[in-house]
This record gives structure tokens, C-alpha cells and sequence, in this order.
């Protein structure tokens, strides 16, 4: 598209109604049949006093008066800015402005002419008809002109109101469009969040199923295979022949299932605090591994409002960290790290969480080979799972030397004041 059109369409745009600018073809054609009365008026005039009644200037000073007003008007029309345009885009005859205005000097002088004439006799009927007819002659084609600019005006203008209208069509269209989709992303997007918030609601139900189930086994080991034991062990000391290694093997397995029932058997967090019980993970860690520990915990560190449920969601997770530690890490050190953190987002709201990680000093490991397959696998999934539960951010950074860091952030509520 060449820069004259794309002009020619910003100025439709623009002015679109009227067309012509400050002065408007229904303007000019107004003045023009002002200017057409008087001169029928002067036609009718008598030309000398041989006609018996006097002579009459006043028609033709009216004529002059009202071609004055007429010439302003029309040079205010062919001096305006789209007049110009549509001349020089052959819209419109080029120079028909200047032609017009020309047109309309000549017809004025001519006037004064035959009225001084007329006025000192020198031009008698019926001389002064036909000049006063050839003038009206004359005229003609200043109206045709006119009449031609009015025809090219109600053109364009329905050229211009049917671009509005096809425009404002597709404009309407592509607004329709454009509500479906939103509709149609904000549904989608509405039910993404219900699925997410039913899985979330899903694995919330299944972790608190998971650990009614441990209790459940927990205290059936402890009832059964543990008393079973007791008595075999029992037994084994009263008999007269005394097979220690059958003692032996015995105690042995009454000591893993005892540990079994302790890692199975969750916390009462309605009465421990979450610090007593983290600190009691890493010693049996110590003890199970023989790794060192180091709990650094801050004095102020509170859970706050967090429910038993949700501070077993917490325990969980650090408790699936330390048997990847003695499966893979061969740390030789372990630091648990637990702190609140209070981060301002605006001067009126302060964020806080709490801190917890799970530090250590081995050989780390590849985190893309965590699949979902595996044993190790799947306890990261729990993590993660119990994480989102707690709508907690959890990362596993690996050490710039070696070892690895289990971070967990985990929102607190905020606090009624």
C-alpha cells in the first residue's frame, strides 16, 4: 500500500463525516442557492426607466452581497486540507477549486459591470436581459460544479460508511472471538485448578490413609510378632541346652522390628514438639549408621498454627531423606538446619515460613536419576507429594564440592490479628 492511500484512509478515519472539512458541501450549496434567488431576482428587475417604474439597485447589490458570502465560503472549502487531497489524488478535477473560485470573481465583476451600466443607461433594454442571461449562463457552471463536488462527496461518504461498517463487522467478530477464548481459557484453566486441587485433595486423603495404615502395622507388629519373639526368646534362654545362636538371632530380630514399629509409628504432635522429634530422627540416624550429626536449630524456631497433620507432613519428609543418605551419599556428617524465615512482600504484609535442611557431606546424586520406577524413586515422589500437601517448596541442591542439601520451605498462616 502506497503512503498516499494509506494517508487517504487515515484522513477517513479522521473527518469521515462531514467529508470536506471546516466547510461542508451542504454549506456551500446553501450559499449557492442564496446566490441563485438573487440572481432571478436581478433577472426580473426592470433595466431603465423607459419601462415606466424606477430603477432598483437594491437586486443587485443583494446579488453582490450574497456572492461575497458565497466566494468566502467556497474559498474556506477548496483551501481545506481533504479538498486539497482529493484533487491531488484525482478524486476531483485537478484545479476545479481554483477554477471555481476564478468562476465566481468573473461572475461578481461582471455583476458590478452591468449594474453601473444599467444604473447610467448606457446599457438599455433589452441589452441588459441578454447580459443579465448570458451572466445566469454563466452560472451554470459554477452549480454543476457544485453539483458534481456533492455527487463525489456522497460517494466517498458511502465508500467511507461501508469500510466503517465492514470494519466495525470484523472488529465486532474478532471481540466475540476473542471473549470465547478467554471464556474458554478461563474455563479450562478453572477446571486445571479443580483437578489440581483434587489431586492435591487426593494425596492429602492418601497420606493420611498411609499413616492409619502404619499405625495400624506398627501396633500389629508390636502385638504379635514382637510378643511371639519375647516368648521364643524366653524359651530359648529357659531350654536346657541353650542355643545361643538361636538367642542370638532372635534378639536381633526383635531389634529391627522394634525399630520398624518406631520409624512405622508416627509422632503425637499434639503433644511432642516438631524440634524433639527431628532431633530424635538424626540420632537414630547416628545410631543406625553410625554417621555423625549436627542439629542447628534456632531458639525461636515455632511451627506456628500448623496442625499436628500438617507437622507430620514436615516429619515425613525428613525422615525420607536420611535413608537416601545411608543409601547412597557415604556422608560421613550430617547437619540438620531449622529455622523461620520472615520475608516482607509490601510494607503492609509479611511472609513467614519455616527453614528446614537436611545437609550432608557424601558423594551426592544425579538428579535426573530419580525416576518414579525406582525404590529411591518413589520416596522422592512421596516427598514431593507431601510437600504439595503442605504447599511447601521443596529442592534438593547439590553441594559445590560434593554432598547434598534436602531444602524444604513450607508456608506458615498468616496470623489472626
Amino acid at each position: 500500500m502506497n503512503t498516499r492511500r494509506l494517508f487517504t484512509i487515515l484522513l477517513f478515519l479522521l473527518f469521515a463525516f462531514p467529508l470536506f472539512g471546516e466547510e461542508n458541501i451542504s454549506e456551500l450549496l446553501k450559499h449557492w442557492f442564496a446566490v441563485e434567488s438573487a440572481i432571478y431576482n436581478w433577472l426580473g428587475s426592470p433595466a431603465n426607466a423607459a419601462d415606466e417604474t424606477a430603477y432598483d439597485n437594491s437586486t443587485a447589490e443583494n446579488l453582490l452581497s450574497s456572492l461575497d458570502q458565497f466566494y468566502k465560503v467556497l474559498e474556506n472549502f477548496t483551501g481545506s486540507l481533504l479538498f486539497i487531497q482529493y484533487e491531488g489524488m484525482g478524486l476531483l478535477p485537478q484545479g476545479s477549486g481554483k477554477t471555481a473560485c476564478l468562476m465566481t470573481k468573473n461572475l461578481t465583476a461582471s455583476v458590478k459591470i452591468i449594474a453601473a451600466a444599467e444604473k447610467s443607461g448606457a446599457l438599455p433594454f433589452p441589452n441588459s436581459l441578454e447580459a443579465k442571461t448570458s451572466f445566469a449562463q454563466d452560472a451554470d457552471a459554477i452549480r454543476w460544479e457544485l453539483y458534481s463536488w456533492s455527487s463525489i462527496d456522497s460517494q466517498i461518504s458511502s465508500n467511507v460508511f461501508s469500510r466503517i461498517i465492514y470494519i466495525s463487522g470484523v472488529f465486532l467478530i474478532f471481540i466475540i472471538g476473542m471473549v470465547f477464548l478467554i471464556l474458554f481459557i478461563a474455563r479450562a484453566l478453572r477446571h486445571s485448578q479443580i483437578q489440581e486441587q483434587d489431586s492435591s485433595d487426593f494425596s492429602r486423603i492418601t497420606m493420611l490413609a498411609q499413616e492409619k495404615e502404619r499405625t495400624l502395622i506398627s501396633a500389629e507388629l508390636h502385638d504379635t510378632v514382637l510378643q511371639d519373639m519375647g516368648r521364643l526368646l524366653q524359651i530359648t534362654k529357659d531350654s536346657p541346652s541353650k542355643d545361643h545362636s538361636l538367642s542370638e538371632l532372635a534378639q536381633k530380630i526383635m531389634t529391627r522390628t522394634r525399630k520398624i514399629c518406631r520409624m512405622l509409628m508416627p509422632p503425637d504432635f499434639s503433644h511432642l514438639a516438631l524440634t524433639d522429634s527431628l532431633v530424635q530422627l538424626c540420632a537414630d540416624f547416628e545410631k543406625r549408621s553410625s554417621t555423625e550429626y549436627r542439629a542447628i536449630i534456632d531458639n525461636d524456631f515455632s511451627v506456628g498454627k500448623l496442625s499436628p497433620q500438617m507437622q507430620l507432613q514436615i516429619y515425613r519428609i525428613v525422615q525420607e531423606a536420611f535413608p537416601n543418605i545411608e543409601k547412597h551419599s557415604k556422608a560421613k556428617e550430617v547437619t540438620l538446619t531449622a529455622r523461620n524465615l520472615n520475608r516482607t512482600a509490601n510494607a503492609a504484609k509479611a511472609e513467614k515460613s519455616l527453614l528446614i535442611c537436611v545437609t550432608d557431606d557424601g558423594k551426592g546424586f544425579n538428579l535426573n536419576m530419580t525416576n518414579a520406577q525406582s525404590a529411591d524413586g518413589l520416596g522422592i515422589r512421596g516427598m514431593h507429594q507431601r510437600a504439595a500437601i503442605l504447599g511447601a517448596s521443596l529442592s534438593f541442591v547439590e553441594g559445590a564440592g560434593s554432598g547434598l542439601t534436602v531444602r524444604l520451605e513450607v508456608p506458615l498462616p498468616p496470623s489472626r490479628g
